[in-house]
């Protein structure tokens, strides 16, 4: 079972008896997870194979590591912040896909909402975790070798991408909001 970070909000809330505000929350509590025995587990909770993530950067930062002003802060607005980075992570692959972004539209009924731009792909990066036992010991030395432009990784390259393109137009990965509504 995959849990993720935005897990934590709504299952600290369900654990305690506390309401959340009615926005949408890409998370889920935790509860019956945690308040079941192991055989219980998969009765309990969706059985999540992935973990996705969403990321803001400027096209600088995504080639060379470092932002322009030197301060390394992807919501300060200059003139090249323009893409969102979204990673999908399987046991077997990790998959992340630099699109260009439409800030502040994407149907959000108080403009806040904004929409990745599929057709505008800035970069990508596909990384083998074969082996990955997830320890310590393992690190980040599973992702120091990008083989996203590797033609024998081609078709593992298409299916994460279709899955990761799914996962935002279904709502799986929420729309970046502004902060008004947080």
């Amino acid at each position: 079972t995959v849990v993720e970070a935005v897990d934590l909000l709504p299952t600290i809330a369900d654990l305690t008896g506390l309401a959340l505000p009615k926005q949408a929350y890409a998370g889920e509590s935790l509860r019956p997870l945690l308040q079941s025995t192991p055989a219980g587990v998969a009765a309990t909770r969706r059985n999540k194979t992935w973990a996705l993530t969403q990321w803001p950067r400027r096209p600088s930062c995504t080639s060379r590591h470092t932002c322009p002003d030197g301060g390394g802060d992807p919501f300060d607005p200059l003139p090249d912040q323009a893409v969102m980075g979204y990673r999908l992570r399987t046991a077997e692959w990790a998959y992340v896909c630099w699109v260009e972004f439409d800030w502040g539209s994407g149907g959000d009924p108080h403009g806040q909402a904004s929409a990745p731009k599929w057709g505008s792909v800035v970069a990508r990066e596909l990384y083998s975790h074969e082996g990955d036992d997830g320890s310590e010991a393992a690190g980040e030395r599973f992702e120091w070798t990008n083989l996203a432009d590797d033609p024998a990784h081609g078709s593992i390259l298409l299916s994460m991408h279709a899955q990761l393109v799914e996962a935002v137009a279904t709502g799986t990965v929420k729309p970046l909001l502004g902060s008004t509504l947080l």
